[in-house]
């Protein structure tokens, strides 16, 4: 995670950093471009000519959602507390709509009730006069 979000700060990305950002291998990577599934393209490297792949490319073809994009180092406790935040957050989203959830279940029951109440004086209304008659 630490390495993709270091990752996510560059504009162009290698063979190499683009598995470790998807969690594939290298050779994943370039049966992709080989397909056509990543956008890639050679220009000269540190040792000759290598694959380039942009960073927004492998974001909108990978759907890749789940990154941090940031412009500076991040700390390991940094990117962890920016989690918890998050996990907080989802917790206390998930608790709002079940307590929704509940009244709502609550104000259904209560329906409920109050037809099959009704329901049974028809029905002792109904015996009464099928006995009456």
């Amino acid at each position: 995670m630490i390495k993709g979000v270091l990752y996510m700060a560059k504009e162009t990305l290698t063979i190499k950093e683009t598995a470790e950002l998807l969690e594939v291998s290298p050779d994943t990577i370039r049966r992709r471009i080989k397909d056509n599934k990543i956008k890639a393209e050679k220009v000269d490297g540190k040792y000759g000519k290598q694959w380039e792949i942009k960073r927004s490319d492998i974001i909108e073809n990978e759907g890749v959602t789940d990154i941090i994009v940031t412009k500076h180092e991040m700390k390991p406790q940094e990117i962890t507390e920016y989690i918890k935040e998050g996990i907080l957050l989802a917790q206390q989203q998930q608790s709002q709509e079940m307590k929704e959830l509940k009244e709502q279940i609550q104000q259904l029951n209560k329906k409920i009730d109050t037809l099959t109440n009704k329901k049974g004086i028809f029905v002792k209304v109904k015996d009464l006069f099928n006995k009456e008659g």
